[in-house]
């Protein structure tokens, strides 16, 4: 009778005022039955005033809703559900704890065993994922360190390219004065074999025809080598430019982190 008495007030206080009910008296009569030992309305009622979004919002009046419904399952014999209510208790407010006045030590017990497994668990997953980001740390530094040696190479392919381009312009100014200048000495002995020619001179007709070919192949062969410079230069130039701009993608790479104490830092410019 007493039983069915709280339940019948209880359920009145969710029915009438789902929304804007004094969540005080709900918490209260919670306790009641924590304090009184009725622990199957705890099982029975304590999940659905959990439900009610004003206790929800109170982390922790709900934490102690936890405590009272792990007591409650603990007492019902099952641990299992008794573990994971103390859990939930302790994720809301670290510092909750269920009253001794009112609890045996064997409840007390087991509730400090599954507060210390929590915290363990806690400082577990700490170490684990401090162990996870400073491996991932590690293959970023090195990924880095790589990326850097990479970039070096890069610069100085760069640079080789360059010198390249400037060394076969040089030669394609160098190889187009030459052909210039052998077309200067073909034109001067051509006009040599022409008054060799009017004069009747035929040694020097043939000494001056034999002279005006060989400047022609010269200055051909100088022309040639000056427009293959040129095609080369520009080769190299295009290639200098494009290499230029992926460096250009990297200049500056940086790795750092701060996770166990201690700042790890690498920063790599490239100028």
């Amino acid at each position: 009778m007493h039983r069915q008495f709280f339940i019948i007030i209880f359920a009145a206080c969710t029915m009438l005022y789902p929304q804007n009910a004094d969540t005080t008296d709900i918490y209260l009569q919670a306790r009641q039955w924590f304090e009184w030992g009725e622990y199957l309305n705890c099982i029975e009622f304590i999940p659905v005033a959990l439900s009610d979004t004003a206790i929800t919002n109170d982390s922790s009046k709900k934490a102690q809703l936890h405590i009272y419904l792990g007591v409650a399952y603990f007492s019902a014999a099952e641990a299992g559900m008794a573990r994971k209510e103390f859990f939930n208790a302790l994720q809301l407010d670290p510092e909750a704890e269920p009253d001794k006045t009112y609890i045996s030590d064997a409840i007390f017990n087991f509730f400090t065993a599954a507060k210390n497994e929590y915290f363990q668990k806690i400082e577990d997953e700490k170490s684990r994922q401090v162990v996870l980001r400073q491996k991932e740390l590690e293959t970023e530094t090195k990924q880095a360190t790589i990326d850097s040696l990479d970039m070096k190479v890069k610069t100085a392919r760069n640079k080789m390219y360059l010198f390249s381009a400037l060394l076969t312009a040089a030669c394609s100014v160098g190889f187009g004065g030459a052909a210039v200048y052998e077309y200067y000495k073909s034109d001067q002995e051509y006009e040599k074999f022409l008054s060799a020619a009017q004069i009747g001179d035929y040694s020097g007709y043939t000494k001056h025809k034999d002279a005006v070919r060989t400047y022609d192949g010269y200055s051909l062969l100088a022309g040639t080598a000056s427009v293959v410079c040129i095609v080369s230069s520009t080769i190299l130039s295009v290639i200098t430019h494009k290499h230029r701009q992926q460096c250009k993608k990297n200049e500056h790479i940086k790795v750092s982190g701060d996770y166990t104490g201690n700042g790890v830092q690498l920063v790599i410019t490239f100028r």
